[in-house]
């Protein structure tokens, strides 16, 4: 008899231990749980802190500090969280900077680029390096974010206009890219790459006439300007595309 009652202690005891572990493995799954929903709260929380601070600055056309704080971010790693923030701001940027046509925009110098608002060409660099990155990752919209307020800001930079049209260009806008080319000609009318760019999108739009024209206005630029020959590739790929669209 006291066999039976030692088995059934026994058996007792195991299951307390058994249910007891389990307890505790469920209480350490939903403190994990917690912890990641906590997490997740004080992110987004810190992202509409963030976003409401500098669209605050933005919308009462206090450029230039909403401007540094967005500026300041790209000195460091952005996450996803915090690049949601930061799209939403460049582009209210951008929205405040055509609509209210600040005194700076309507006189820019010729320097390129050149500080502006107090901004550090060091600055320019970090967040121009950035949206190339996103063009890369084939996030082209979030890129145009980018280099629409960089333009804005420094419409005298020849790169700027050459990377918001290439992501026109990607988005199949080539009548739109075609004008943003024409500026970075102007802009920089020895340059090849423009007129290569230019040329693809004529041929795009069946305009081989005016590829033509481009390619011609190619050859003769890497024909003067020995500085320019690692282009000198890219243009022979685009006339195998004018000869293919020709036949």
């Amino acid at each position: 008899m006291d066999n039976i009652k030692n088995i059934k202690y026994s058996y007792l005891v195991h299951e307390a231990k058994v249910l007891i572990s389990a307890l505790e493995k469920r209480n350490k799954d939903l403190i994990k749980v917690l912890a990641i929903k906590e997490n997740e709260d004080i992110l987004s929380l810190s992202k509409e802190s963030f976003s409401l601070n500098i669209l605050s600055k933005l919308d009462f056309l206090q450029i230039e500090p909403g401007l540094h704080l967005i500026f300041e971010e790209f000195s460091q790693t952005i996450s996803d969280v915090k690049w949601d923030a930061l799209k939403k701001c460049l582009d209210r940027l951008g929205e405040n900077l055509l609509k209210n046509k600040h005194p700076l925009l309507l006189n820019p110098s010729s320097d390129s680029p050149k500080p502006l608002f107090g901004i550090s060409e060091s600055s320019f660099s970090e967040i121009y390096e950035f949206g190339r990155d996103l063009f890369t990752d084939s996030r082209i919209e979030d890129a145009l974010s980018i280099f629409q307020v960089l333009l804005l800001l420094t419409p005298q930079c020849y790169p700027f206009w050459i990377s918001h049209g290439l992501c026109l260009q990607s988005l199949q806008d080539m009548e739109t890219a075609l004008a943003y080319y024409s500026i970075a000609i102007l802009l920089e009318p020895k340059h090849p790459q423009a007129h290569l760019l230019s040329t693809e999108c004529h041929i795009a739009l069946g305009n081989l006439s005016r590829a033509k024209t481009e390619l011609v206005k190619t050859e003769k630029v890497l024909s003067i300007h020995n500085d320019y020959q690692e282009w000198t590739a890219c243009y022979q790929y685009i006339q195998e595309l004018y000869r293919a669209a020709s036949k």
